[in-house]
Parts: C-alpha cells; sequence; structure tokens
C-alpha cells in the first residue's frame, strides 16, 4: 500500500499505509504539526510478504485510531 494523506470532513487526518516506513515517520511529524484526530489505515501486506513493518507506540496515543484493514474494505472506510 502507497503512503498518501487526505484531510477528513471532521478535521482530522486519514494516512494510508501509516505502518510501513515512510508512513510511520509521516504519523511521528503529524503528532507534532497537527492537533486533531490521525485514522491510519494500512492492511499489513508488506508484513505479509516478509519486509519489516514499523510498529510503533501509536496504540498509545489517544488522536490516533488504527484500522487494519484494505482501501477496498469499504466497510472499514466508512467507520
Amino acid at each position: 500500500m502507497k503512503t498518501s494523506i487526505t484531510k477528513t470532513s471532521h478535521g482530522g487526518v486519514l494516512v494510508t499505509g501509516g505502518l510501513g516506513f515512510i508512513g510511520s515517520h509521516l504519523i511521528r511529524k503529524l503528532l507534532d504539526w497537527h492537533s486533531g484526530p490521525i485514522i491510519v489505515l494500512d492492511n499489513l501486506l508488506e508484513q505479509v510478504n516478509g519486509v519489516n513493518v514499523e510498529l510503533p507506540e501509536f496504540n498509545q496515543e489517544p488522536r490516533i485510531r488504527l484500522i487494519i484493514r484494505g482501501l477496498n474494505d469499504r466497510d472499514a472506510l466508512r467507520t
């Protein structure tokens, strides 16, 4: 999954591919720059294929909502 960032209608930020190397570093910067919610969407496909995935301390951060799903999972995107 490629890393991308999109502003949500609720003033939050959606980061796809947020548990990869680039995405996790982007989220760390967003925690400094952005005061609103950050939604992290990742299907962990790279981890399944044997590539190391950053599993940062995001579950300790109340502003972050982590969703382990793919972009093609419409139900996950509606929540």
